[in-house]
């Protein structure tokens, strides 16, 4: 859906990013530091993937969360 002059696929892509970003803010308080990757995969495992495969894709995600923790617990200490 690309016009000559990209606009219309521009729209679509602002209009995804906005959706992911409503993701990451719907799971702030459980996991505060989920990136765009991540809501981007859980989004498109929530759409075209088996319900174990979503299992998965979150349980992926969890861990590295506790790694992005565990990075800024190591190097900010106060």
């Amino acid at each position: 859906m690309k016009t000559d002059n990209g606009k219309a696929s521009l729209f679509i892509q602002k209009g995804n990013n906005r959706f992911i970003l409503n993701i990451k803010l719907e799971q702030q308080d459980e996991m505060p530091l989920m990136s765009v990757r991540d809501a981007r995969l859980l989004v498109i495992a929530i759409n075209f993937a088996t319900q174990k495969e979503v299992d998965l894709c979150m349980e992926h995600i969890r861990i590295r969360h506790k790694q992005r923790q565990a990075d800024i617990d190591r190097y900010y200490r106060e």
